[in-house]
């Protein structure tokens, strides 16, 4: 067995904090800044927060494939869950944990050693085979192997992953984190617990907004603004915090401290008056005005949207009005072509006008016999 001292390990050590101890610093990015790290301190995906505190209370972390869109909260899950399992002692931490970029490290070599000359070994970098051979006195019962984007893996690492997973199951567990699982074999994923992350709700978002900017002590920031964000983030926590900070950095060393900042504010930093085309789109769609929603599309696109990313503001619109407005029959011959034009959009769909001309046009036919919409 090989000594932890001869290798020094890439670790999962992101400096995060606690919000019930965080100090005031205008220089660190707010995304790293209340990251959580304590179980107390996670607000999102209440579904998981039992099955969290039960693995933390009992030491016994099974393999788990965690997915879920961007901004959901799976790196807060298992920052969480890794600094509770060590109870917070980096030291430990150090030498208990491997962190893998799948998205950087695909291959193989991240996985085992190869016969190539100039396959990866020792140094500074070093991979999860030779990890899992270290002598390790962690005083908790398993090392962790965790891989962000996973399913950016190639197959041949995922299946020297699966040996290695299936060797080493008595001292080492591994966490998966993806978006999708599509692309991960399924000799994976039925020795996992597949867990997955939903979007936060607009309340739950406010809510941690709210204790951010009152641990800045930024007060000019208008509700309006704030449900803003959500809506042109679709519900991503980093970008959120994120486009905030710019915000209060940015009016900071303006004259505007006395004011609160409104969505045009908004616009004016970031440039994005074109989120507003998306209900003129729904409006030209219900009122059977072709022409126009062709011109608003055109422009959509040429601020750089792909036409997959229009169809899911489409979406996104649409869900968030009310429900008497979604039951209304035009409304839902959108939502049905709409259905229709994501699921197969073509070779061209990202690059092209295509997709939302034949949408729109099939809109335009289906609902040419309903009254329009006010």
């Amino acid at each position: 067995m090989k000594s932890y001292e001869t290798i020094s390990s890439p670790i999962f050590n992101i400096d995060v904090y606690s919000l019930s101890t965080m100090k005031k610093d205008k220089f660190n990015l707010w995304v790293n800044k209340y990251h959580p790290s304590y179980y107390d301190d996670l607000f999102s995906n209440p579904h998981l927060h039992l099955y969290l505190h039960q693995m933390i209370k009992d030491k016994n972390i099974p393999n788990i494939l965690l997915s879920g869109p961007h901004g959901t909260g799976k790196n807060a899950f298992i920052n969480t869950l890794v600094h509770e399992y060590f109870n917070h002692d980096k030291s430990i931490m150090r030498h208990g944990i491997l962190f893998i970029n799948g998205a950087v490290q695909r291959g193989k070599d991240s996985i085992t050693n190869s016969n190539e000359k100039n396959s990866l070994r020792t140094g500074d970098y070093f991979n999860v085979s030779n990890f899992t051979e270290l002598a390790l006195n962690l005083n908790v019962p398993y090392r962790l192997v965790i891989i962000d984007h996973f399913e950016e893996m190639t197959k041949e690492a995922q299946n020297a992953l699966r040996r290695i997973m299936e060797q080493k199951h008595k001292t080492t567990r591994f966490i998966f984190i993806c978006t999708t699982i599509e692309t991960i074999i399924e000799a994976i994923q039925s020795r996992c617990t597949l867990l997955q992350t939903t979007t936060t709700s607009s309340d739950v978002l406010y809510h941690l907004v709210q204790k951010v900017l009152k641990q800045e002590a930024i007060e000019n920031l208008s509700d309006e603004l704030i449900y803003y964000t959500f809506e042109v983030t679709q519900g991503d926590i980093r970008q959120i915090l994120n486009y905030l900070q710019m915000i209060s950095c940015y009016f900071s060393t303006k004259k505007t401290n006395k004011r609160h900042l409104q969505c045009q504010d908004f616009d004016e930093l970031f440039g994005l008056p074109h989120m507003k085309r998306i209900p003129s789109c729904l409006d030209a769609l219900l009122q059977g005005d072709i022409s126009s929603c062709f011109r608003l599309f055109r422009e959509l696109m040429e601020f750089g949207y792909f036409s997959s990313e229009i169809f899911q503001l489409l979406l996104s619109t649409i869900l968030s009005k009310t429900k008497e407005d979604i039951h209304h029959e035009p409304i839902q011959q959108i939502l049905t072509q709409l259905m229709k034009h994501m699921t197969y959009q073509g070779d061209d769909s990202l690059y092209t006008l295509t997709p939302l001309y034949r949408f729109a046009l099939d809109v335009y036919h289906t609902c040419q016999h309903i009254v329009p919409s006010t």
